[in-house]
């Protein structure tokens, strides 16, 4: 796969903090609360009042972006994911699983296909993989020989990146019985450095 250039790895981490930090309580506190100065920032005739007011809102939205960017950076990691179902005996992507976030358990197993994109200024990344304690959930292979795989801790990283794309294949499936452990499972990928959270899933035991 071809690496990213680097206005694409540019616009990639910028659009991966926008993302971030529109999902961010601190977001919403700071666009209202600058809103709101800039709308009463019309009802004063002092030009002093109004410059405090505008400049209020300036700083309370600049401090808020600069505040998440430094909690969740980098933002050089992006992952794609979608999982596998059965169709007709034979696994498939699951689009309409994708969309909601859902994966499902069949035949005591789902697969997940992801793509992991690394910006060009990204020398290193390390990627955590999370799940409930009733499924395991492990990488089928290592990505690339530069990559160190933990399959104890489930942590995927590199100290010196030279590829920047390359596909993941996440394999999930129950310890357990559904009468023991139960149908409802989450799965998350993260990135470990700033433990922001790149993928999520709702995975679910069909299985009778």
């Amino acid at each position: 796969m071809g690496d990213l250039s680097r206005w694409h790895s540019l616009t990639q981490s910028f659009q991966n903090f926008v993302d971030y930090y529109r999902g961010t309580n601190i977001s919403y506190a700071a666009i209202t609360v600058s809103t709101i100065l800039f709308g009463v920032n019309g009802f004063f005739s002092p030009v002093w009042i109004r410059f405090f007011l505008g400049g209020g809102a300036v700083t309370i939205f600049s401090l808020s972006v600069i505040y998440k960017y430094w909690e969740g950076k980098p933002f050089g990691v992006s992952v794609d994911t979608t999982p596998s179902h059965l169709v007709d005996g034979n696994r498939q992507p699951d689009k309409m699983g994708e969309r909601r976030d859902i994966a499902l358990i069949q035949n005591g197993e789902v697969l997940l296909h992801g793509n992991v994109l690394l910006s060009r200024f990204s020398d290193q990344f390390v990627l955590n993989i999370d799940s409930s304690e009733d499924i395991n959930a492990e990488l089928r292979a290592i990505p690339r020989s530069e990559h160190d795989y933990n399959p104890r801790t489930n942590v995927l990283k590199c100290d010196n990146v030279t590829e920047y794309e390359f596909p993941i294949t996440i394999e999930v499936f129950p310890n357990r019985s559904v009468a023991e452990g139960g149908r409802y499972f989450w799965l998350e990928i993260s990135d470990g450095r700033s433990s922001r959270l790149l993928e999520k899933f709702d995975v679910i035991n069909v299985d009778p």
